[in-house]
């Protein structure tokens, strides 16, 4: 999982958004800047790549008093292995639906989803809540058998303890999903924050949540350019749709069947009654083509702000946006101050 060197060497910046990805949001690509919204303060700023979205550090962790163990090699290497795919992607704006494509896609969104630091702030968050817990039934958590304080480098060493042992696990759950591309609106662009997939789902399942990756109907985004996105559907979407569609085409020949057979009606107007409902489908009709033929779904104003948003509500503190247009971001901390991130249920 992790090399050892001595601790001596010099600090380093560590991204939990690799540049390779960064690099497709650029305001400025001269300089290697982009331009940041921090949520904290409302303030944007244009920092250079090698800045943004790292840590000094963020895969180290110290293991003796003269060593260290990090994580950043290997992170390296799943990215020069999943490199390839991402580039050609990009280049040809298509997926040639082939399942070593598949399986680079679905390793690229779950090693993202859990590299991210608003993941590992997620270890800090159950420990506050275990303790708040024990402290309500009168104990604490230094009573526990085994209980060692979460240090930085114990937290570092967890989390990347979790990501190797969870990485095959979230890859299968994703490569299940129907992966599919989404094109920006026209003069729009797509954000990307610190924790860049993020996770909707329109089915309600109540107390027990709706933001797990395996859960029916889940939907996850993650932008892979300004103006193209990766999107990992719960097959049921699509299937549902198309299902939905057909019933509904023969529900009405039913009904209206029997209305030609009596004379009641022509066959010409029955045929004009389904017409009008296939012409309402085709956007689903032509949905289920884009999807096979691996070609990118195209945006509009609508549903470019719902996916900004959802990088907006899911962020732990930055957003960045190519065209430097915040006014989404702006209006997203006006309606909703005191703003914390959505965490997603992991499994």
């Amino acid at each position: 999982m992790a090399t050892s060197t001595k601790s001596k060497q010099a600090a380093q910046n560590q991204h939990y958004v690799p540049k390779l990805v960064l690099r497709h949001f650029l305001s400025n690509e001269a300089k290697e800047q982009v331009t940041v919204f921090d949520k904290k303060t409302g303030q944007t700023f244009t920092p250079n790549i090698a800045g943004v979205m790292a840590e000094r550090r963020f895969h180290d962790f110290q293991i003796s008093e003269e060593y260290i163990s990090s994580f950043e090699q290997t992170a390296g290497r799943v990215e020069d292995a999943l490199l390839p795919t991402y580039r050609r992607i990009l280049n040809e704006r298509r997926l040639n639906r082939s399942g070593k494509e598949q399986a680079h896609l679905a390793m690229l969104v779950a090693f993202q989803f859990l590299r991210t630091r608003r993941q590992r702030d997620r270890f800090v968050e159950m420990e506050q809540i275990i303790g708040a817990k024990l402290e309500r039934m009168g104990g604490k958590l230094e009573d526990l058998d085994g209980y060692e304080p979460l240090t930085e480098d114990r937290l570092k060493h967890q989390h990347a303890t979790f990501i190797v042992d969870g990485i095959k696990e979230f890859t299968n759950i994703i490569g299940h999903k129907h992966i599919m591309l989404m094109d920006a609106a026209p003069g729009r662009d797509f954000y990307i924050s610190d924790n860049p997939v993020v996770l909707h789902n329109d089915e309600d399942f109540g107390p027990y949540g709706k933001l797990g990756l395996g859960v029916r109907g889940i939907q996850i985004y993650l932008p892979l350019s300004h103006d193209l996105m990766l999107a990992c559907l719960c097959p049921t979407i699509l299937n549902g749709a198309v299902e939905q569609l057909d019933k509904n085409l023969n529900e009405v020949r039913a009904a209206l069947l029997p209305l030609v057979v009596a004379g009641r009606i022509t066959g010409e107007q029955m045929r004009a009654q389904v017409a009008i409902i296939e012409e309402k489908g085709s956007r689903i009709r032509g949905w289920q083509q884009r999807y096979l033929d691996g070609v990118p779904d195209q945006g509009n104003n609508e549903n470019m702000d719902f996916y900004n948003s959802l990088q907006m509500s899911q962020s732990r503190q930055f957003v960045i946006s190519k065209n430097e247009d915040f006014a989404l971001a702006r209006r997203f901390m006006a309606d909703f101050p005191g703003h914390k991130p959505v965490g997603p249920r992991i499994d």
